[in-house]
């Protein structure tokens, strides 16, 4: 028995890294009501229906130390309580304390299925101002198809849309 196989059939490669902005210069000044970050999956977005299986985000700390618990994942549309994403992303982080003084890359891991209005990001259970979030300014939604910048109001516990032209830096990989 013989098996031919067609060489003129060409898959395209899975890209393990679906999307990133790394190259913000500006920094998400945190106030007493901000209790999370994250970039919002927007109309038409070219990623809707890709799992995702990783993400990484850079952040700091400004001052004082607490014991702030943070929550990593992806909040799907409606998911209003900030300490139970609806797909929970682990990594080496997870309390404020765990912070560095100067930006720093740190990376989560877990799965989800992206859907229009998933935000992919982080919330503390409580206000947390010396918190810091790199982001570009004003990048007309940059490398990130139909994504916008969201945060989360410890006096609206809802996301809200904060800017759009304000892109948190964010790698986020799908698993090949």
């Amino acid at each position: 028995m013989s098996y031919l196989v067609n060489p003129y059939l060409v898959s395209a490669p899975c890209v393990d890294k679906i999307w990133d902005q790394t190259d913000g210069s500006t920094q998400v000044d945190w106030n007493s009501n901000m209790r999370g970050n994250a970039n919002n999956v927007g109309t038409g977005n070219a990623y809707i229906g890709t799992t995702i299986t990783s993400f990484k985000i850079e952040l700091k700390e400004t001052g004082g130390t607490s014991d702030v618990p943070m929550y990593f994942g992806v909040w799907a549309s409606g998911n209003n309580d900030q300490e139970n994403p609806t797909a929970v992303f682990t990594g080496s982080i997870d309390n404020y304390n765990d912070l560095t003084t100067s930006f720093t890359w740190y990376t989560f891991t877990g799965s989800r299925t992206l859907v229009y209005d998933d935000h992919i990001g982080f919330c503390v259970n409580s206000a947390a101002p010396n918190i810091k979030q790199s982001r570009a300014e004003n990048v007309a939604e940059g490398t990130i198809p139909n994504s916008s910048f969201t945060a989360r109001a410890a006096s609206n516990p809802n996301w809200w849309n904060y800017n759009a032209g304000q892109i948190l830096n964010m790698e986020v990989y799908q698993t090949c």
